[in-house]
This record gives C-alpha cells, sequence and structure tokens, in this order.
C-alpha cells in the first residue's frame, strides 16, 4: 500500500514538472494564436523577389529556363515579346534573405562542391546582388504619386542594372562539369545543350534540412519586423528547399543545404570591388583551357581584371567536347533572326558548307567571327543561335551536313567553376580562388544586406 502511495505521489510530481514546462508555451499560443509561427521571423531580413504569378505563361517561361532553346537570349527575348500584358503578369513575395540566397546558390553549383568553392561563388553572388540592391531608388525618394512597380519585367530577364554592360554575357553562371547532376542555372549567352531536367522542376518532398528556415517561400502573415521596403525588388530565380532535395536526392538535402548555408555565412556581407565599385564578376562550367579577355570579347578596357587565365584543368572537365550534327536548312532558320537580307532566289536557297566560314579566333581560341552566306556575325551569335555549349568550336561537312565540335561549356569569361573546384580540391582557400580569376579586385565588407534594403 505504501509502495503505491509512493508511486502516485512520484506522478503526480512528474505531472506537475511537465505543465510547468510546457506552460509557456500554452500561454504563448493562447495569446498570439495563429500568428505564433511568425515569432520565429521576426529576426530574419526578407527580401522582396518578383516572381510569375502561378498560371501564367510567364512562369510556364520561368519554369523551362534552364533548358537549351529558352535560356538564349535572343530566344527569351522572342517568348517574352510573344506573352500579352496578362500573361507577363508577376507577383512581388517576401523571402527569408537566407533562404533566397541559399536558393541561387542551389541552382549554380553543384550538390559535391568544395566549401572554398562555394565561398568563392557566394562572394560572386553578393556582389551581384548588393549591386542590384544599391542600383534601385530607396523608397524614401520615390514621389507619393509614383506608380507601383507592377512587375511586368520577367523574373528570368532582370533590368541591366548597371553591374553587367549590355553587351556582357549574362552573370548567371553555370554548374560546375564534375556535378553529379547538371541542373545549375547556365548563363543566358553561355546555353548548354545538356538535356537535362530544369533546375527549377519542382518536386513533391517532405524531408526538410535540420536547420533551414522555416516553410516560407513566401512572407508569414505577419510582415516581418525587418522587412524590406516596397521598391527594392531582386528578380534572381532560385531553387525552393523542394527543388534542392529534387536536386540532392533526400539522403543528401541536409549536407548540401549546410553547406551552402555555411559559405554564406563564412563570407558575410564579403563582395568583390574594382577601384570602389562592385566589380562585374561573370562565370562558366569551363573553358576550353584558357580564359577570354574582357578586351577581345567586349571591347573595351573597363574590366582589367578580366583577363586570360591559363585553366588547363578544364581539359579533363566533363563532357568538354561535343560533337553536333545540323541540317543546314535547321541552321539557316536558326540564324534567320541576324543574317543579312539578300535577294528573293537567294533566301530561298539552301545552305551548304561553302557558306560557312569561320574568318578569326581570339587569344584563348574562341570564334570572334564567323561567314554564314553573306553575313558576318560573332561566334557568341552562332552559338546562342544554334545552342551550342560554347563559342570555342570548329565546322566541318559530315554526310551533308554541318557538324560543330565544341570544347568547354559557357562563354568563357571570369571564373571557370571546374578549375575553381579543382584549386580548392588542392587546397587554395576561396581569398586565392578569387584573386586568380580576378586580380586587381579588392575583397571587402559590403556591409549588412538589411542596410542594402531599408
Amino acid at each position: 500500500m505504501r509502495q503505491r502511495a509512493t508511486w502516485q505521489k512520484f506522478k503526480t510530481f512528474g505531472s506537475f514538472c511537465l505543465i510547468m514546462l510546457l506552460l509557456p508555451y500554452i500561454v504563448t499560443v493562447f495569446v498570439h494564436g495563429k500568428d505564433f509561427e511568425a515569432l520565429g521571423n521576426k529576426d530574419k531580413v526578407f527580401i522582396n523577389v518578383r516572381k510569375p504569378k502561378a498560371g501564367s505563361s510567364l512562369a510556364q517561361m520561368e519554369s523551362i529556363s534552364d533548358t537549351v532553346e529558352a535560356n538564349s537570349e535572343e530566344n527569351r527575348a522572342g517568348i517574352w515579346n510573344g506573352l500579352s500584358d496578362q500573361e507577363k503578369e508577376t507577383q512581388i513575395v517576401q523571402v527569408p534573405w537566407e533562404e533566397y540566397f541559399v536558393g541561387i546558390m542551389g541552382r549554380e553549383v553543384p550538390v559535391n562542391a568544395e566549401m572554398e568553392f562555394l565561398k568563392a561563388q557566394a562572394v560572386l553572388l553578393r556582389t551581384k546582388l548588393y549591386q542590384e540592391l544599391d542600383a534601385q531608388e530607396p523608397a524614401a525618394t520615390q514621389p507619393a504619386d509614383a506608380p507601383e512597380n507592377t512587375g511586368q519585367q520577367p523574373a528570368a530577364a532582370p533590368e541591366n542594372t548597371g553591374q553587367q554592360p549590355a553587351d556582357a554575357p549574362e552573370n548567371t553562371g553555370q554548374q560546375p562539369a564534375d556535378a553529379p547532376e547538371n541542373t545549375g542555372q547556365h548563363p543566358a549567352a553561355a546555353p548548354e545543350n545538356t538535356g537535362q531536367q530544369p533546375a527549377d522542376a519542382s518536386g513533391n518532398t517532405t524531408q526538410q534540412p535540420a536547420d533551414a528556415p522555416g516553410n516560407a517561400s513566401q512572407q508569414p502573415t505577419d510582415t516581418p519586423a525587418s522587412g524590406p521596403s516596397e521598391k527594392k525588388v531582386l528578380d534572381e530565380e532560385y531553387l525552393t528547399r523542394e527543388e534542392l532535395e529534387k536536386k540532392a536526392g533526400s539522403s543528401e538535402v541536409e549536407s548540401y543545404y549546410n553547406n551552402l548555408l555555411q559559405a554564406m555565412r563564412d563570407t558575410e556581407n564579403q563582395v568583390l570591388l574594382y577601384q570602389d565599385d562592385y566589380a562585374f564578376l561573370p562565370f562558366h562550367q569551363s573553358s576550353n583551357g584558357t580564359t577570354r579577355s574582357a578586351q577581345e570579347v567586349m571591347g573595351t578596357d573597363a574590366y582589367p581584371y578580366l583577363a586570360a587565365r591559363e585553366c588547363p584543368l578544364d581539359k579533363d572537365a566533363d563532357d568538354e567536347m561535343l560533337i553536333t550534327s545540323f541540317d543546314y536548312k535547321d541552321v539557316q532558320a536558326k540564324c534567320r533572326s541576324f543574317l543579312v537580307a539578300v535577294a528573293e532566289d537567294q533566301a530561298n536557297k539552301t545552305y551548304q558548307f561553302s557558306d560557312f566560314e569561320i574568318i578569326s579566333h581570339d587569344s584563348a581560341g574562341y570564334v570572334q567571327e564567323m561567314r554564314i552566306g553573306e553575313t558576318v556575325c560573332t561566334g557568341d551569335q552562332f552559338r546562342d543561335a544554334m545552342s551550342l555549349a560554347s563559342s570555342a568550336f570548329s565546322i566541318k561537312d559530315t554526310n551533308g551536313k554541318l557538324q560543330v565540335t565544341t570544347t568547354g561549356k559557357g562563354h568563357g569569361l571570369g571564373l571557370s567553376q571546374w578549375t575553381a573546384q579543382q584549386m580548392a580540391k588542392s587546397g587554395k582557400n576561396y581569398e586565392e580562388i578569387l584573386q586568380f580569376f580576378f586580380e586587381g579586385t579588392t575583397l571587402t565588407d559590403g556591409g549588412p544586406v538589411k542596410e542594402k534594403i531599408e
């Protein structure tokens, strides 16, 4: 009997302790109700992100943004111009800054990326995003009756805000060639013939990384205390947690997410400057063995830090050399947008190999100029039109078709991701990687992002 009474007292004491432990939680839920979830977000920094409205043609355009055809600048512009105003509708959502940053990184780097390589990529990305934020008018300077920014510009085609020259390859980069799943974002100027699934294909998954932010791809019910101004909006596409899991797999997504987050936090606030201005920092998947000079590619001396760099390790990159054959009539059709007008009898003529000639190469071996019929175009124009992996290519006639052999993947300007990954494997740190590809730039503290959005 005494033993039963003792056991009863023990149970009563245990229940009392449990109630005391849970009491703060119960009171908080009772007071805040459904807004309790938002309390965890009060200290987070949120960023405005422009996205296509669900179901719009623009959303479909974004969903294929990593395919070869859509990723050409001209093809994307053609798709955009063909949409009606209603189809171009976008919405602005608020996304936690860390979740957004990690999501963009997830489009650009492989699951097995080295940490020092990830840190270098984080600095490139932050520099680009900070430049875009700084280039936007703060809300306080907007006239009271200024029309609202309705988001008619496509999310996948951000406005040229100043960091990137109008004729420069898009600074969005590609996934390194040694990635097990090549689902990273490709530069608009360097579409890649990989035929792989778009990186932003959504997946219906449930596993969440241990330290991933809450399920907050969009803003919670409560407006965050550190929310951004209405006018500062970013357009970069990013992977949600579900899409990261689809890319990495359920067994790898936690470590992948944590590595991306660590690279972001270990380089917190760091950006690259050149003469006190944000540096222009393009990158590509792999070169043909030498990166290109901005002076040769863009015809300007404004970016002396974008000089040719020997990258012999790129010659060992996955799928470094690709061979593709095209029907001459298909080449003619795809290049029609920049071919010069000719007489009607010539316009109906199907091209043959004698109508194609490579005229010149730059010092890195990329095609500078070529002739198609009576038109002289750049190698980059031909690459974009034909969705080639690189503008380092050769041509020959094979069985009545135009055979194009490319070397490297991407526009070849700036950082080669393959070489950067190999440098990290050999023990180089991210600062050494950045100085190798962008010699003369300065790594500096750009300040917290919260200051950029206020």
